[in-house]
């Protein structure tokens, strides 16, 4: 638990993987954007539709779904070493000596 983190580790146990972690979200958030925004483009434009906004919901949806796997797909390769910084117990290697022992 949070207690036993903060005893064997002290209080930067707790912040373990924080920068992995901001470097793995922000490049997916950026990509799922992108991609929504592009795929609910491509999406009206192929229906005929003048306006994104007037798609209906369950097609935007749809896109979501896209866009999440295409951002996921991206960057699990950067939540991979994350996961690993935030899991090494006892270990103080950086995300460069994680990745490059993938």
């Amino acid at each position: 638990g949070l207690r036993s983190v903060v005893r064997a580790e002290g209080a930067a146990g707790l912040m373990r993987g924080y920068w992995a972690n901001n470097a793995t979200w922000w490049p997916w958030n950026v990509a799922y954007f992108l991609a929504y925004e592009h795929g609910r483009d491509l999406v009206a434009r192929h229906a005929g539709v003048a306006d994104k906004a007037q798609l209906p919901p369950a097609t935007s949806s749809a896109c979501a779904c896209a866009a999440a796997a295409v951002a996921t797909l991206l960057t699990s390769p950067a939540d991979l070493v994350k996961t690993r910084l935030q899991t090494a117990v006892g270990e103080r290697r950086g995300a460069a000596a994680i990745a490059a022992g993938l």
